[in-house]
């Protein structure tokens, strides 16, 4: 392998996984923004966060189903070559009849499919493509930089609502999934990720798919998604209930924990050999915040336990996809873990929205948080996937049984 063209593909991939899944995530604020302002209608926003949530669960069939013929990265060229497709139709459809609701529907249902189908494979690449030394250190800072670009687009893409040009935004994107394909081909090449390949490995990861620490970590996710990442939900709630105000301080109070969320991924980058621990510090700054911001009514003591939530959620969603994408050597073991967090980050929504719902109903803001933090705290069962967590999973289960017949 030529250590500089791959160090350079290394970059320039990236760049570009950084840059388009910025751009994505300004593609989905576009529609559920353009639910609200084009219809007004309270169901077509929620019809078009289920079309964008749905399709998550896609992901469990191509769990099932990877590794036969096929794997996440060879598949990845595709997915992104189909995004690109949907994001062009739509966006030539929008300029010649207008904004149509049914349009954008099935168009987040195409791309829920595509986008969500594709974070295996871009992980499983770009780990691949970084040299072993400093996998875990790079895989932390172009996290970090992805999780700030999600941040910032949309804010960006926002300055489109008021003018007739916001489509641009869907070409845009297409053209960053178009030439991620095009890096995708040459990375496959470099590493020698072929479908052939890989369909001859001798590696089977499924043993450690379900491997005690796998499992811990995947109960731990699940709660700490469902109860943990709720700020746009919560942050009206809290506007209204407790600032009495919900219009002036919900902008401001997802803002204060967006920049706390900033600080936590970058702390990230320092501890990277630490992750677990990182994961649970970040569990328990982030289910502490929940309670602490229920006495306040004053805004300044309230956005600073915001502030400090955000830097507990910077820290565990930050560390966890990480963990993830760094977990073990084999790389088909990594698309799957991937994948099964994929579904439980996205499809969590569909189970965190009744809750808050319910919570809200019958208690407000306060027992929406009291729940919330509870539901959160749980997720330190994380701790019992134990200090020797990754080598618990990470050895191929062939190499296991030759060890024994060789003893």
């Amino acid at each position: 392998m030529m250590a500089t063209g791959t160090n350079r593909l290394a970059k320039n991939f990236g760049t570009t996984f950084v840059i388009s899944g910025a751009t994505t995530q300004g593609t989905y604020f576009l529609l559920a923004a353009l639910a609200v302002l084009k219809t007004e209608d309270p169901k077509a926003v929620a019809f078009q966060l289920i079309a964008q949530a749905l399709p998550a669960l896609v992901l469990l069939v191509l769990i099932k189903k990877a590794g036969d013929r096929w794997n996440f990265r060879t598949l990845l060229i595709w997915l992104l070559l189909g995004q690109a497709a949907v994001e062009i139709i739509f966006s030539i459809a929008t300029f010649i009849l207008g904004y149509q609701l049914p349009a954008a529907l099935i168009a987040s249902l195409l791309l829920g499919i595509t986008t969500n189908a594709q974070a295996p494979g871009r992980r499983s690449i770009l780990a691949d493509l970084q040299p072993e030394e400093t996998r875990r250190k790079n895989m932390s800072l172009l996290t970090t930089y992805s999780n700030i670009g999600r941040l910032v687009a949309p804010a960006i893409a926002s300055f489109l609502m008021g003018s007739n040009f916001w489509p641009v935004w869907f070409i845009l994107d297409a053209a960053f999934c178009v030439l991620s394909a095009i890096l995708v081909r040459q990375a496959l090449k470099i590493t020698g990720r072929s479908a052939a390949a890989d369909s001859s490995t001798e590696h089977d990861s499924r043993p450690r798919a379900y491997s005690k620490p796998v499992v811990i970590f995947m109960i731990s996710f699940f709660l700490l998604c469902t109860f943990g990442f709720n700020i746009q939900v919560i942050a009206p709630m809290a506007g209204r209930d407790l600032l009495h105000d919900a219009a002036a301080y919900a902008g401001i109070i997802v803002s204060a924990h967006t920049f706390g969320s900033i600080l936590g991924a970058f702390v990230v980058t320092r501890t990277h050999e630490w992750l677990r621990g990182t994961y649970i510090v970040g569990i328990l700054v982030l289910g502490s915040s929940f309670f602490l911001m229920t006495p306040w009514s004053a805004p300044v003591p309230l956005l600073i336990f915001v502030a400090i939530g955000g830097f507990g959620r910077g820290l565990a969603l930050t560390a966890s996809s990480v963990m993830t994408s760094t977990w073990g050597g084999n790389s088909d073991f990594r698309e799957k873990l991937m994948a099964f967090t994929a579904v439980v980050f996205t499809g969590s929504n569909l189970l965190s929205g009744p809750i808050v719902a319910t919570t809200n109903y019958f208690g407000g803001a306060i027992l929406t948080l009291i729940v919330c933090g509870i539901g959160t705290l749980l997720a330190i069962i994380g701790l019992a996937m134990g200090k020797d967590w990754e080598a618990k999973s990470s050895l191929p289960a062939e190499n296991e049984s030759t060890k024994e017949k060789t003893e």
